[in-house]
């Protein structure tokens, strides 16, 4: 019945402490060995999403950015991408460095950062462990808007935190009603913002029609509001235990946490019907 199976990482395959359990590795091998398409659809960037497909080792693309990449995770090549526009960027660039909240952009792989805090820490980490070909560049803020003017060259992603959400709700409708955007939450206290129309559900189908694979043909496993896309998509859709109650209203079937291995309980129950 299922052709592929799309899993975002934090908060659903990844448990709290970041890491992929044996058992969700073991659901998906055995996904994998039944001719099924695992692919791994991300807020993050493909780097910081890759990683975690070569420790599954799985062959299929990877979906990043919230959708505004596709990429083949064996060969690196590029299926799609859409960057926010050159003036958009600026636009945004600009409102940003002037309010008062915790913000980084990414251009491609590459991560545009302030001040040490929030991604640029977590990503630090991991470029420690990480051969240089798969490292991270994290480079200042101070040189995006020379790349950006001088390369013609729009951010692929802004991420924007702050614990005042009221305040970040306010952030987020201006910059909804400057620019040709979307905005989507990962979590509580943040939210991202991306070219519009770019979603992991968009890019979902993109990459079904060039396998074509029916929306029937897929499962969606999701914990956020970035996750919903996927979920108007997907024929299948499982919200993990962990999701709000308005996440997992939204969802076909709601499985256990990810603390709980919940991914591969979904596996089991869809694919192998145990």
């Amino acid at each position: 019945m299922y052709k592929l199976i799309a899993i975002d990482l934090d908060g659903t395959l990844l448990d709290k402490n970041k890491t992929i359990s044996n058992e969700n590795s073991k659901a998906i091998k055995e996904a994998c060995e039944k001719g099924i398409d695992v692919v791994i659809c991300s807020g993050r960037i493909y780097k910081g999403a890759m990683i975690f497909a070569r420790m599954l080792g799985l062959k299929s693309e990877v979906i990043s950015c919230n959708g505004a990449i596709i990429r083949d995770s064996t060969t690196g090549h590029t299926i799609f991408s859409k960057n926010i526009d050159v003036q958009d960027s600026l636009k945004i660039l600009d409102f940003l460095s002037n309010a008062n909240v915790y913000y980084h952009a990414y251009v491609l792989d590459t991560m545009f950062a302030k001040e040490r805090g929030y991604g640029t820490v977590f990503y630090e980490n991991i470029n420690m462990t990480m051969p240089d070909e798969h490292k991270i560049e994290i480079r200042s803020l101070d040189g995006l808007e020379e790349l950006i003017v001088n390369e013609k060259k729009g951010v692929t992603k802004f991420v924007v935190a702050s614990n005042n959400l009221e305040y970040l709700a306010e952030v987020r409708h201006k910059i909804n009603c400057m620019a040709d955007v979307s905005s989507m939450s990962s979590n509580y206290d943040n939210f991202e913002v991306v070219k519009k129309g770019v979603s992991k559900g968009d890019a979902l189908r993109i990459l079904c029609d060039i396998k074509d694979i029916k929306p029937g043909e897929v499962m969606a496993i999701g914990d956020n509001e970035n996750d919903l896309s996927m979920f108007e998509f997907a024929g299948t859709s499982v919200a993990m235990g962990n999701a709000s109650d308005y996440i997992k209203s939204c969802a076909d079937f709601v499985t256990l946490s990810n603390d709980e291995c919940g991914v591969a309980h979904a596996i089991y129950k869809f694919v192998f019907k145990r």
